[in-house]
């Protein structure tokens, strides 16, 4: 037909489902919300080698590996669908949250989550609200870590 494969495909299919974009290297604290008024805050300790040590009010944390493992996800996390027409998160039901400090404090992701029918609906501050899988954040450590 002549016509470039990309320009025959329907709008939608082009834009990024990419969730979050952030650089993981520097998070220096993650505090997570677990929608209930909880609120868990780690500290991160870079390792120039090896596993980096994840810390709660000082005391260093056995299963600081589910904190790496959220921390990957956070980066590699895609929407299934953009919800174009929904308002936004910030004025939904408690909801979870997990925000991502850098170095110098900042907040480098804050992302608010609300179930929606056996999914999750997903959004990093004013972005976008994405629909994702519920096996996306299914092994998320929503309780507190020792």
């Amino acid at each position: 037909s002549g016509i470039p494969a990309a320009l025959g495909r329907a709008a939608a299919d082009l834009r990024s489902l990419q969730v979050i974009d952030y650089d993981r290297g520097a998070i220096a604290k993650l505090r997570i919300s677990d929608g209930s008024g909880r609120i868990f805050q780690y500290r991160r300790e870079a390792k120039k080698r090896g596993i980096d040590r994840w810390f709660l009010e000082g005391d260093l944390i056995a299963s600081g590996h589910r904190l790496a493992a959220l921390q990957w996800d956070l980066h590699t996390l895609r929407g299934i669908l953009i919800v174009d027409d929904h308002p936004g998160l910030d004025g939904a039901p408690p909801h979870r949250r997990i925000e991502v400090f850098d170095n110098a404090g900042k907040i480098s992701v804050d992302l608010k989550l609300v179930p929606e029918g056996g999914a999750w609906l997903a959004q990093d501050g004013a972005g976008p609200v994405f629909r994702i899988g519920a096996a996306e954040v299914s092994a998320w450590p929503f309780e507190q870590l020792r």
